[in-house]
């Protein structure tokens, strides 16, 4: 059995690596691999591994970001657990991971989840990650990445194309992962074509997007377009992070307090798009996003900018509609579009919704990563890294 420690950082709001991380833990095949997470400090996510996946073994090291003394726990960890892979994601989580695994001759896998230089806005912490990130790259045997969009920009960057496999994620409706020998076999279930899809209604068009309340997301923008768009159009903005209150009064200062709402975090995309007519992700970068999968499975019709990993997920006019671009005119534009023909929203919503339950399908992410770990582990090279399906395929 091969035995792999998994390290997490911590976060203070749920994102997509904490539901990656979740959905692994939850699902993963004990008879192929067993798993340990070592995680720097209690966080949401090792609560909601105590409480919902059964036997998740998890062993607390110091949250302290910077400490010495982690590095030689969690090369104890390493030879305690007879690890033979760790595995880590984030710039934290990496540079530990890699020191631990120099020092044990254990290898290192990193799954990327998103890109760099969109993760921190300020410059100096940007550029002193990128420096430090790539100083220990040497440490690091093999790459996951979920977009081909991150794949290319780790090749650009120097690593060698062989090292790096694009593996999008795999999505539950309602971002609920179904446990093992649930009926439906661990893939996304999706409603029935066409039974969430309906038309926008003529009296209001109701918008919801949902993310960290991060610059990258460009809630900002999404705000911006909303003072383009006419005065029935409603916007509702799911999640927590730093820019709440920024944007809290980016909306007052237009005066759009009564049709934009701040809603807070939403532990299920069910709630957040109950009552929506169109799913708008913003952002100026992303990897393989969750809530566009999980927007397209619930059978709404999506929109996307042209940035990161999102034109993989949306095949622009057949699946969903690609805004020209991030900017809150090219917003506007891609939603009058939908706003105004209730037709074309309905189709693209019912072609994404197809489409979502193949490119997202979890028993075949589960398959492709434990393999991934599995010959990282045993000094294998990735076979193949061009098959991946995604939405917009």
């Amino acid at each position: 059995m091969t035995r792999i420690v998994i390290l997490y950082s911590g976060g203070r709001h749920w994102g997509g690596i904490e539901t990656y991380l979740l959905n692994l833990f939850r699902l993963y095949d004990r008879r192929k691999i067993e798993l340990v997470l070592a995680t720097m400090g209690e966080w949401e996510l090792t609560r909601a591994l105590r409480d919902e996946a059964q036997a998740a073994e998890v062993r607390v090291l110091s949250a302290k970001r910077a400490r010495l003394r982690t590095i030689f726990a969690l090369r104890r960890l390493l030879r305690t657990e007879q690890a033979q892979l760790i595995v880590s994601q984030g710039v934290v989580a990496n540079a530990y991971a890699r020191l631990a695994a120099l020092g044990t001759g254990t290898p290192s896998l990193v799954v990327v989840h998103s890109d760099l230089a969109g993760d921190y806005p300020t410059r100096a912490v940007r550029w002193a990650y990128t420096l430090f990130d790539r100083a220990l790259r040497p440490m690091t045997k093999q790459y996951v990445t979920v977009c081909r969009y991150l794949k290319v920009r780790l090749v650009a960057s120097g690593i060698e194309a062989e090292r790096v496999e694009v593996i999008p994620n795999g999505v539950s409706l309602s971002g609920r992962a179904p446990r093992q020998g649930d009926a439906g076999g661990g893939g996304p279930r999706a409603c029935p074509p066409g039974s969430t899809v309906r038309t926008v209604r003529k009296d209001v068009a109701r918008l919801a997007t949902v993310g960290r309340l991060h610059p990258v997301k460009n809630f900002d923008g999404l705000i911006a377009a909303m003072g383009l768009l006419p005065p029935e159009t409603r916007l509702a903005i799911w999640g927590e992070g730093p820019e709440r209150a920024n944007l809290s009064a980016l909306i007052a200062g237009m005066g759009l307090q009564d049709r934009i709402a701040l809603c807070g975090e939403s532990k299920k995309m069910a709630q957040a798009l109950a009552d929506a007519d169109i799913y708008v992700q913003p952002s100026k970068s992303e990897g393989c996003s969750f809530t566009v999968a999980e927007a397209m499975l619930q059978g709404k019709p999506v929109i996307v900018t042209p940035c990161g990993g999102l034109p993989e997920q949306i095949a622009d006019g057949e699946t969903g509609l690609v805004a020209s671009d991030a900017s809150a005119e090219g917003l506007a534009a891609a939603i009058s579009t939908l706003v105004c023909d209730a037709d074309l929203a309905a189709k693209l919503a019912e072609a994404g919704q197809k489409a979502a339950e193949v490119a997202y399908a979890m028993d075949a992410w589960l398959e492709r990563t434990t393999a991934a770990f599995l010959g990282a582990a045993r000094g294998g090279a990735f076979a193949d890294s061009g098959g991946e399906a995604t939405a917009a395929s």
